[in-house]
């Protein structure tokens, strides 16, 4: 509290314009409650030539980083104050993107029927964006009580995704809808649009669906029996998973592969088969951790390397004994038994 009472005897003789730029480099090092102690004070500022330009700025920033915070209830009252701000000099289109953000936090925080009271509204605005028009459409989807339901607002957003809407929006509309058609069994349709998301922005850092993209692609290559496009994209999305530190993606890739290559290079499904091991170890997942160990025992066990094989069935049974079933660990137990009889 000391503290807290320095900074804001620090701070409360800057001009609004200093607060508002100290307040965003707090945000930018991740110091939220610094940067509303900031915001907060610009908000007093009101003998500032600048005032009444800037307070919908502040208004927004303060909702922005209390979202960031979790503290949803405040976000949503400064996300009011700036829409009423917006209201009362007729910009409807800013008017109607703050109503999106208020039913984003309302979905996050499971209050749907009031996020899909706020759509039913927005839907029926004329002063829609075309990108306004798929965020709509894409937090509605999330909401829907059937895949049909969904499918059709995905389909009616696609027409509104030209080169004007910004990536991340379209890469997360040709994902969602290419996931949709995946439940649906529509294969076809998912790999292309699994691909559209993939070509519209291929850097894992800006385009959070890229990896599940690949993966899903691989995986549908892969049930198709189609190994050579299973094993291309597989690849692909190991390279854009090791660059973000996605172990799950890295795990279900390398173990993928591992089957891939079981039947026709046993040296690489070895390969594979050890690197789902390390990655079941960065998630510290028992069954992940436990089924590689298993696998990798009978990997050896079917190539008589009996030392091998027990030394890898009884590290799975160690795995296995805190969290699974008495009857999986059993039959672990079995398998090292026949082994420490055959050495």
């Amino acid at each position: 509290k000391t503290e807290q009472r320095e900074f804001y005897a620090q701070t409360s003789v800057l001009k609004l314009n200093q607060l508002i730029n100290t307040a965003h480099k707090k945000e930018t090092e991740f110091d939220y409650k610094s940067a509303v102690i900031l915001y907060q004070t610009a908000l007093t500022k009101k003998d500032d030539s600048d005032f009444d330009i800037l307070l919908p700025k502040v208004y927004l920033k303060l909702a922005s980083v209390y979202k960031k915070m979790s503290q949803n209830y405040e976000a949503v009252e400064y996300y009011t104050k700036a829409q009423d701000w917006y209201y009362n000099v007729s910009d409807n289109l800013k008017v109607n993107e703050i109503k999106l953000e208020i039913a984003n936090i309302y979905f996050e925080i499971y209050k749907y029927d009031s996020a899909k009271y706020i759509l039913g509204e927005l839907a029926k605005s004329s002063d829609l964006t075309n990108e306004l028009r798929i965020k709509i459409n894409l937090l509605s989807g999330k909401m829907c009580d059937n895949t049909d339901k969904e499918l059709d607002l995905y389909k009616k957003s696609l027409e509104f995704a030209d080169n004007f809407v910004d990536k991340s929006v379209r890469t997360e509309l040709y994902y969602r809808f290419a996931s949709t058609c995946d439940e649906q069994n529509d294969m076809a349709s998912a790999v292309i649009y699994y691909k559209k998301c993939i070509d519209t922005d291929s850097n894992p850092s800006t385009n959070k669906f890229l990896s599940e993209s690949l993966l899903n692609t691989a995986l549908i290559y892969d049930e198709a029996r189609q190994s050579e496009n299973a094993i291309n994209y597989y690849l692909k999305s190991m390279t854009a998973d090791n660059l973000i530190k996605n172990f799950s993606g890295l795990y279900t890739a390398s173990r993928s592969l591992s089957e891939i290559y079981a039947p026709k290079d046993e040296k690489k499904s070895l390969e594979y088969l050890k690197k789902a091991y390390e990655y079941a170890k960065e998630l510290n997942e028992p069954y992940y951790k436990v089924d590689t160990e298993f696998e990798i025992g009978n990997f050896y066990l079917l190539r008589g390397d009996y030392q091998n094989s027990c030394k890898y069935f009884t590290l799975a049974y160690e795995s296995a004994k805190p969290s699974l079933p008495k009857e999986y660990c059993e039959k672990i137990m079995q398998k090292i038994n026949y082994v420490k009889a055959k050495i």
